[in-house]
């Protein structure tokens, strides 16, 4: 979800054996870019669907995407990746919802995005609908869609001189058991 142009996607592509997938972004250029990187690299013998959706509407936006666009896309998945994308969307708990709705019961989503501290490096822009997550307040939040939910924070060190983080600033959030 929010594959943007496959910065964090392709890497997974080509290191695990999924035959399908779908790359779901908001944005066709982003879409448009990621197809154009997929062409130079091995991940493009698998099946890959690129949709065009809202995040806070994803069921919506497959259906759509089946229809309009006359695409194949599966109703159901057995994992769910999103990376640096939640912080875009306004309503965390539909986006949520929304993959509690097209997880399969035995499968997993793993979300990746920055916490909310001073030391975050989660600089504001209007760009961003939040600038970080309370860890405590999305694990409740996601309770309430999932039976499992386990989120950590994950130990990343900048190396770049011009890095505003001055701490860890990202978490991981394990997803399962959709209600």
């Amino acid at each position: 979800l929010g594959v943007g142009t496959g910065t964090f996607l392709i890497p997974v592509l080509d290191a695990l054996p999924f035959d399908e997938v779908a790359g779901f972004d908001a944005t066709p250029k982003m879409l448009e870019l990621f197809q154009l990187k997929l062409a130079k690299v091995s991940a493009r013998k698998k099946k890959i669907h690129l949709v065009i959706g809202d995040m806070q509407q994803i069921s919506m936006s497959i259906d759509l995407n089946n229809t309009l666009r006359q695409l194949t896309i599966p109703q159901k998945f057995d994992r769910i990746m999103s990376t640096l994308a939640f912080h875009h969307v306004p309503d965390t708990a539909k986006v949520l919802q929304g993959i509690s709705e097209i997880l399969k019961k035995d499968g997993k989503a793993v979300i990746v995005d920055g916490i909310l501290s001073d030391t975050s490096g989660m600089n504001p822009s209007p760009e961003h609908a939040h600038n970080g997550f309370g860890i405590s307040e999305l694990e409740i939040l996601a309770g309430e869609f999932f039976s499992k939910v386990t989120i950590r924070e994950l130990n990343v060190t900048c190396h770049d001189a011009e890095c505003s983080s001055q701490g860890t600033g990202l978490f991981l959030m394990e997803l399962s058991n959709p209600k």
